[in-house]
């Protein structure tokens, strides 16, 4: 090998290196076409610029912070008022995300009374409140409720029923819950039977700051900045004021209810991310919606048999080899599962495949492995859990690579049931 040859390949090898250095060091959303939103978002620059500086303030428990402690205040504040009716007569907690967030209201709840809880909750809660039998002195005190009817929930409500739960958006199949219907039934509850009980507490992840609240006089509300492009770990709670919540963490911090030194650079980045998402909702709103009905459009086209039913009628009464879960979802969620009448689909395999298209999609919860307790509490078959797909749009999808999506989609779609 001569000395010109090995120079080239050096060159060659130290260029490839360099390339791909390159390459990783992008994020996700740089490197891949992302249709995952409904698991995370991609940040607001200034809000991670907000959420690094911020650290230089200091610890908002000391005497020289006043300012920023009424700064959070203020933040506080403006959220509330953005989201319910009467601000003034609620409070909003910080902590680690939307699953603390539940915990802390369902432990509470539990263990002063019953629970009734959508039959589709984030697994999470569903755990929290099952564990609730382990508790010393308890005992299973919950109820799963199917909540696309409400023709039964007010003879559901016991005495002893102290909270209903339910998300406002399903994290998996995008369906909306009617939270302002569930809210009215309640009030007819607490007025018929003279009580303040059950409170409605109402898991926003996946519509906070990006749809309308559609019950400005809930009495509790979840949510995570991850999911509305704000920072990684910051959760927050609002709840009336007259609900005393349990202490997950002690200390004096948050009026004793959950302590620890404040986050101060998590709150800004999210007060950020808050004001930028909800100023560019109706923008988007219209936008994803557009590019969900084109894939759904499509899907319909390519496949005659697609059946994107109403999850409120029976969801299959023939086979088809698509089951959707369109009509009364979130615009930013469209799912589907793929059925081939052999029970042979993978929706992990397919994943993958597509990633190797520089396309990522979701197969359900990002925080749950293997079988979807969604789809078996709606009965559907294993098949439909084995074939499920979730495709999830926000700020940063574009035209191009909805059309990109469209394309792979019906392509690895039939060659699936062409090859497998």
């Amino acid at each position: 090998m001569s000395l010109l040859t090995c120079i080239i390949i050096i060159i060659v090898i130290i260029l490839v290196w360099k390339i791909s250095s390159i390459y990783y060091s992008l994020n996700i959303y740089d490197r891949y076409d992302y249709f995952d939103y409904a698991a995370t978002t991609p940040p607001y620059d200034r809000s991670m610029t907000l959420g690094y500086f911020g650290a230089y303030q200091g610890n908002l428990s000391q005497f020289y912070n006043r300012e920023n402690r009424l700064q959070v205040e203020r933040i506080n504040g403006y959220i509330m008022a953005n989201v319910v009716s009467a601000p003034l007569f609620f409070n909003l907690l910080c902590n680690s995300g939307a699953s603390e967030s539940n915990n802390t209201i369902l432990k509470t709840f539990s263990k002063m009374g019953r629970v009734i809880i959508g039959n589709t909750e984030h697994h999470t809660s569903m755990a929290c409140v099952e564990d609730s039998a382990n508790w010393p002195n308890n005992k299973p005190n919950y109820l799963l409720y199917d909540f696309r009817s409400l023709d039964r929930l007010y003879e559901s409500i016991t005495p002893d029923t102290k909270l209903i739960s339910i998300m406002h958006v399903n994290n998996e199949i995008g369906y909306i819950y009617p939270i302002m219907e569930i809210y009215r039934i309640i009030e007819t509850y607490r007025k018929n039977n003279n009580t303040e009980f059950p409170y409605l507490h109402s898991d926003m992840s996946q519509s906070f700051a990006k749809m309308e609240n559609p019950c400005p006089e809930i009495d509790i509300i979840s949510a995570s900045a991850h999911k509305f492009y704000g920072p990684l770990g910051c959760g927050i709670i609002i709840h009336k004021k007259n609900i005393k919540l349990q202490t997950m963490i002690y200390g004096t911090q948050q009026n004793g209810t959950r302590g620890g030194t404040t986050n101060y650079p998590a709150i800004l980045a999210t007060a950020d991310s808050f004001c930028s998402t909800v100023s560019d909702m109706p923008n988007e709103i219209k936008k994803i919606t557009q590019f969900r009905d084109e894939i759904s459009v499509a899907l319909i086209q390519n496949f005659p048999a697609v059946n994107m039913f109403d999850l409120k009628s029976n969801p299959i009464n023939n086979y088809s080899p698509i089951i959707g879960f369109y009509p009364n979802s979130s615009p930013y969620i469209l799912s589907f599962s793929i059925l081939t009448g052999k029970g042979r689909f993978n929706n992990i395999k397919f994943k993958d495949r597509m990633l190797g298209k520089d396309i990522i999609i979701g197969t359900g919860s990002a925080c749950s492995m293997g079988s979807s307790t969604v789809l078996n509490n709606l009965k559907l078959p294993e098949e439909a859990n084995q074939g499920f797909i979730r495709i999830s749009f926000g700020r940063l999808t574009t035209k191009k690579a909805v059309n990109r999506l469209k394309k792979q989609l019906i392509s690895e779609i039939q060659n699936w049931f062409n090859t497998e």
